[in-house]
């Protein structure tokens, strides 16, 4: 009986041993591998939002009379719609698609590219309206390249908004920023509208400003 419990623990003993020498010799494998295994237990989620809206809003599709729940996906420009508690799809884009919220509205244009595209604009907009492209970016992660350095997990950022204006409301022209470029796209009533912007002390950078010189302008 002692002979076969000495036996026993010596078998048990052995197979620890066994199982010890295993997991060195596979660390030691990696560490003087010419291949690299990365295993990165750290958290990978993104920080930050691809949306605008964080929650889902209600809003109206142009055309129907049942209100929606949406969120504006500013990273691939769409408008995403709440399905159920599960899903979501993004909704059709089409010239003239208009996703009405509060005094708001996220409506499809033309741009200068021909492409179709989203523009935050007011809910009335017909024929003279001032639009707001909005975009985010993905910032990738940043591995650490030493022992002083931190990780940083991919982000999503907000990049500067951009201004637009339809004249005919279906395409999208691009706001010069720069001052005489600004001036010139007004064509003929250039010195009209600097006269306007000088009597009001309007900014050209400045969405209130430019969407009161879009109404003077669409008054001569």
């Amino acid at each position: 009986m002692k002979i076969s419990t000495y036996l026993f623990f010596l078998a048990l003993l052995l197979t620890f041993q066994s199982f010890g020498q295993d997991i060195e010799e596979k660390t030691e494998f990696i560490l003087n591998s010419d291949q690299v295994l990365e295993v990165d237990k750290r958290d990978k989620e993104t920080k930050g939002t691809r949306y605008v809206n964080t929650k889902f809003y209600y809003g109206n599709i142009a055309g129907s009379n049942k209100n929606v729940l949406f969120k504006f996906d500013a990273l691939l420009g769409e408008v995403e719609v709440k399905v159920d508690e599960k899903s979501s799809v993004y909704i059709t884009k089409k010239l003239g698609t208009k996703v009405t919220f509060l005094n708001n509205a996220y409506q499809v244009f033309k741009n200068e590219e021909g492409n179709l595209t989203y523009y935050l604009t007011s809910k009335n907009c017909n024929k003279y309206c001032l639009l707001i492209k909005e975009n985010k970016k993905l910032d990738e992660a940043v591995i650490p390249q030493n022992g002083y350095e931190k990780y940083k997990p991919p982000t999503f950022s907000k990049t500067k908004e951009t201004f637009y204006v339809t004249f005919d409301g279906e395409n999208a022209k691009k706001i010069p920023t720069k001052k005489k470029l600004f001036y010139k796209f007004f064509g003929e009533q250039e010195k009209a509208v600097k006269s306007f912007m000088k009597k009001n002390k309007l900014k050209r950078k400045k969405k209130e400003d430019l969407e009161k010189i879009i109404i003077f302008y669409s008054n001569l």
